[in-house]
């Protein structure tokens, strides 16, 4: 069996036709997002700091970046400003890189198209994104991911399938919860 790509440079699989969607490297926005939605207080945010300071210097690249991110986090930590102004002030830090696994287009690709809400298959999700990321989509994992670190988690469920339960991973969220969940992104 071998793969194909078609016109646009997307790789498929000769099995099922299904877009197989290429792999990403490093440390990743969606994975400082995670630990930021995490955060719910300075000792939070104090045991996580070396952590955020590490993807923010393998984002941005720029050491005088780095060292004033790291700085202005310090003075957080100390300052009597409360969580919420510091998570804002994080996502800010990780979008001024410019640096994500495409998780951007993902965010993008909810509200355009799922402003009143989302329910229904995880891979029915998957496709209808990987096919309007034309680019390169991320995996279904790093998908997941991307909306596990906003608080969207995919989950397994039973469900009634041509006159059978099944079990099939969906996602759900309300048009609040998904706006406050892209709020919360930075989106």
């Amino acid at each position: 069996m071998t793969n194909q790509n078609d016109s646009i440079g997307r790789t498929h699989c000769s099995t099922c036709g299904h877009i197989i969607a290429k792999t990403k490297k490093g440390l990743s926005g969606v994975e400082f997002r995670r630990i930021v939605r995490e955060i719910t207080q300075k000792e939070d945010l104090i045991n996580s700091k070396d952590r955020l300071i590490k993807i923010i210097r393998h984002a941005s690249l720029n050491v005088d970046f780095t060292n004033a991110f790291t700085e202005v986090l310090d003075n957080k930590i100390r300052g009597n400003e409360n969580i919420e102004n510091i998570q804002n002030w994080l996502i800010d830090q990780i979008s001024i890189t410019g640096k994500d696994s495409g998780e951007r287009f993902l965010y993008q690709y909810l509200y355009d198209v799922y402003s009143e809400g989302i329910d229904g298959s995880f891979s029915d999700f998957y496709e209808g994104y990987a096919f309007h990321c034309a680019d390169s989509p991320m995996t279904k994992n790093m998908v997941s991911r991307a909306l596990g670190a906003i608080g969207l988690k995919p989950k397994m469920m039973k469900i009634d399938f041509e006159g059978r339960r099944k079990s099939a991973i969906v996602i759900k969220a309300s048009a609040d919860e998904l706006y406050e969940a892209l709020r919360r992104s930075g989106y």
